[in-house]
């Protein structure tokens, strides 16, 4: 499925002058090998539009026209995002890669910042909707970063430059369905500030991706396995559509990738009470007593880098369980007659319900009220003798439903 890469003895490096800045531009230097040569290149691609670098608060509101990008603290630690168009071929060996960012506001401290590459071929840019960066499916591989001090406001040299990303952009031009001049999205998680230029307060500036990447130019005919068509994968599953509160609910759908890729699984609208694994697309939880209602537009989906394939629609409806109300008290066993006996129990209801009151067993000489369970009475000497099996009892009046 994949092109085979042909190993390389370098024996020869002739001059070489990469570009330090520009967007989608390309500078190429010959290496030699003891069978032909192949090309070392450089892409360079800078931020070119107020959605393709963004900042993602806690709350999950995206803030698209900053006047800078506060990695990562900016009061809380929010999540970055930042888009680049990556114009090398699918199947090119990544050499080195890295981001450079142009310091915007004097920012020092411990910093540690992770950062992944969107699992998609051509990642769409960023919307003003809800976690639109930190929702976003990831290769499991993270580059982390100690950026040094920033001391100087318009300084864009070894401290603002990342460390090597050519793992994660080696995952992306790897993917069967890549194509040249397509995207990638970085996400930037951590903790500690550096403040840099962001594209709305200094375009110039803004955010450069550099490639440097292997190809060897060939064309047509080169002896390597032809890219087969990607088959994108199957999705199946039948979902329970009720579940009642305090009862757990699971769900795992099925999928199959003819080309044996690997599948990521991601879910819109899930439920508050549940738990979703993007491994298997599992979706499993308890909705507590307070969580009954119907939880609409559920669709779980799974992609294989290229292709997304998704479940229809569905809704999951939590049921009302009402719950037994509870009593508890120690009533006196004696009294003497003419003397005064009374009790009153406790009685409350997790659900808010209406309460009553019933008897079995109750004396003579006694009254009940059935709307707090109080017995009371004065017996005469000719209530004299024992009064067995007196039992109170608590029941719903009405559920706070109705």
């Amino acid at each position: 499925m994949f092109a085979k890469i042909r190993k390389l003895v370098f024996v020869v490096v002739t001059a070489l002058s990469l570009a330090a800045c520009g967007s989608g531009t390309e500078d190429t230097s010959s290496v030699s090998d003891a069978t032909g040569s192949a090309a070392l290149k450089t892409s360079t691609s800078r931020i070119s539009s107020s959605m393709d670098d963004v900042e993602e608060e806690v709350s999950g509101a995206i803030y698209s026209n900053s006047s800078d990008l506060e990695l990562i603290n900016d009061d809380q630690d929010q999540v970055i995002g930042l888009r680049f168009v990556v114009d090398v071929p699918q199947g090119a060996v990544i050499d080195k890669a890295s981001v450079r960012f142009t310091v915007d506001e004097v920012s020092t401290g411990t910093g540690d910042l992770e950062i992944s590459a969107e699992h998609v071929t051509d990642a769409e840019s960023f919307a003003n909707s809800s976690y639109n960066v930190s929702s976003r499916t990831t290769f499991s591989e993270t580059v982390s970063w100690k950026p040094g001090n920033w001391n100087v406001v318009g300084e864009s040299g070894d401290e603002q430059e990342t460390p090597d990303l050519a793992a994660l952009i080696q995952k992306v031009v790897d993917q069967p369905q890549w194509q040249p001049g397509q995207h990638v999205v970085l996400v930037v998680k951590g903790t500690g500030r550096r403040t840099a230029s962001s594209y709305d307060g200094d375009a110039a500036n803004a955010p450069l991706l550099n490639v440097d990447y292997f190809d060897d130019g060939n064309t047509g005919d080169t002896g390597t396995d032809p890219v087969q068509p990607n088959q994108p994968p199957e999705l199946s599953g039948t979902p329970a559509l009720t579940v009642a509160e305090g009862e757990g609910y699971v769900f795992t759908p099925v999928a199959v990738d003819a080309d044996n890729d690997d599948l990521v699984f991601s879910i819109s609208n899930l439920p508050s009470w549940a738990n979703f694994s993007a491994v298997n697309g599992g979706l499993s939880g308890t909705p507590d007593y307070s969580q009954s209602g119907t939880y609409t537009n559920i669709s779980i989906s799974v992609t294989d880098g290229a292709a997304t394939v998704s479940l229809a629609i569905f809704s999951i409806t939590v049921t009302d369980v009402n719950r037994a109300p509870v009593i508890s008290g120690l009533a006196p066993t004696q009294v003497v007659a003419g003397g005064s006996y009374q009790f009153t129990p406790s009685a409350s209801d997790q659900d808010g319900d209406a309460l009553a009151f019933s008897i079995t067993g109750k004396p003579a000489w006694a009254t009940f009220d059935s709307s707090t369970g109080r017995l009371f009475g004065t017996p005469s000497v000719s209530d004299a003798g024992n009064y067995e099996n007196v039992g109170i009892a608590v029941w719903l009046l009405a559920t706070s439903s109705g």
